[in-house]
Formats: structure tokens, sequence, C-alpha cells
């Protein structure tokens, strides 16, 4: 009966450590700002592997989210 009680409180203990813990992410990241844009009237961008991140998207416009993009 002793040890199942030792057991009990180390994992109590055990997780209550676990959940004080603070995670390496953040809870919540802003996606509202700075969104790399550019239609493809052409539908070219498979071919060219836009989804890729090799792809230099350098030229193509920052837009933020909640806006039209034609803005």
């Amino acid at each position: 009966m002793k040890i199942k009680s030792i057991r009990i409180i180390f994992l109590i203990a055990l997780f209550f450590v676990m959940g004080c813990q603070q995670s390496k992410y953040p809870e919540s990241t802003d996606i509202s700002t700075s969104w790399k844009f550019s239609p493809d009237e052409n539908n070219k961008g498979v071919s060219e592997k836009w989804q890729s991140v090799h792809f230099d998207d350098s030229k193509w416009a920052v837009i933020d989210a909640g806006k039209n993009w034609e803005d």
C-alpha cells in the first residue's frame, strides 16, 4: 500500500512539473501582416514550383490579411 501511494504521488508531481513547463512554441502567431502574394493568372505556379521553400518570391507584393489583395 505504501509503494502504491508513493507511485501515485510521484505521478501527480510528474504531471504537475510537465504542465508547468513553458512550451518552446508560442501559443499564437500573428499572421495578419506581411504575406507574400502574386496572382497566378497563367496557372504557372505549380509548374514553377511556387510551393517550394527554395522558390524566390522576393519580387512578390507584400500584403496584409483582412484586406483585398487588389488594395
